[in-house]
């Protein structure tokens, strides 16, 4: 279940004491406050989502919205919104997420190269993830790998997408039939796309 919703948080203060409060008139006892809004995703906060200004009457309690400030109160408003900062906690959502996707970004530059790799230095155990002909997928398992050759098992089952690969990966699902391709073949299969990956534990 996704929790999402929004908090606030005070985000600048300013007490100027030539400011009367327009409820009891009483003089330097009106404070400004600005609110920062931010949406929320499973409490954590992702990014601001507004901004209010209130001005509060010591004296009488009286919480005065902006759109009532006379226009006497328009320096005091200047002066808090130029010193009102959001802190960067209310962007900690959106941060997080760059670190993840970042670490996602590296994660996968680093497994391309280490496929390279595994194509020209292929080992046993290592499971190649084979587009066929028709769009659907596969798997072969390679057995013995020699100076020029691969032998690999084929899997007897295959599926639309590439994501079900990891249903048809069970030991019983592959023939005993060993079929062999040269090196320079297995390279061949991964330029044109038809080896999409290669598994090595």
């Amino acid at each position: 279940m996704v929790v999402y919703g929004y908090n606030s948080s005070l985000i600048g203060h300013h007490k100027d004491p030539n400011l009367k409060c327009p409820t009891c008139n009483s003089q330097n006892t009106v404070a400004m406050h600005a609110i920062g809004k931010y949406a929320t995703l499973f409490w954590i906060p992702m990014f601001p989502i507004g901004k209010k200004i209130v001005g509060t009457c010591e004296n009488c309690n009286t919480e005065i919205p902006k759109k009532q400030f006379p226009s006497s109160y328009s320096l005091a408003l200047q002066t808090l919104k130029d010193t009102s900062k959001r802190p960067i906690w209310h962007y900690s959502g959106i941060g997080l997420l760059l670190v993840i996707v970042l670490f996602f970004y590296i994660n996968d530059l680093q497994h391309k190269k280490d496929v390279v790799e595994y194509i020209s230095s292929p080992l046993k155990g290592d499971i190649y993830d084979i587009k066929l002909e028709d769009g659907d997928y596969t798997l072969y398992s390679v057995q013995a790998v020699t100076e020029d050759s691969v032998f690999v098992y084929m899997n007897d089952y295959k599926t639309n997408y590439k994501t079900g690969l990891d249903e048809i990966d069970q030991i019983e699902n592959y023939s005993t039939d060993v079929f062999g391709f040269s090196k320079l073949d297995i390279k061949t299969l991964y330029d044109t796309k038809h080896i999409i990956d290669v598994t090595r534990d």
